[in-house]
């Protein structure tokens, strides 16, 4: 059975779907990384924002949006974009997935800051460095 919905119905649905991912959380700041501030749900990493350009996704989130709401990158990041806008005024920062958060995660649990970890294709070959402006 199909349903026809309105624009109206659908927006609202994709905002209370996304506020569902996103709240509550918590904010949290590190002194390695001073200029980020971390959003923490249910004792994950589920976001950071790097001021003034981004809005990093953790990755599994990114992909329940885009696969959820059947939207292509480009549509999750403008989703997620008007999102910050109307809930946080956070509509400056650019959304995007962070698939970077294995690579982080190893490191940060296993202590192996001194490795250089290079990904895959899957993120365009950016080291950690680049990726995070460690350097």
């Amino acid at each position: 059975m199909k349903y026809i919905i309105t624009e109206s119905q659908y927006n609202n649905t994709i905002d209370k779907f996304i506020t569902y991912i996103f709240e509550p959380h918590k904010e949290k700041r590190t002194r390695k990384f001073p200029g980020s501030i971390f959003w923490v749900k249910d004792g994950e990493v589920i976001a950071e924002i790097e001021k003034p350009k981004y809005f990093y996704v953790n990755y599994k989130i990114w992909d329940n949006i885009s696969s959820m709401l059947s939207l292509e990158y480009s549509e999750t990041q403008q989703v997620i974009k008007d999102w910050l806008e109307e809930h946080y005024k956070l509509g400056g920062l650019t959304p995007k997935s962070n698939e970077m958060e294995l690579i982080l995660s190893l490191e940060e649990h296993y202590k192996l800051g001194g490795l250089t970890p290079v990904t895959s294709g899957y993120a365009g070959g950016v080291t950690l460095e680049e990726h995070y402006k460690l350097i």
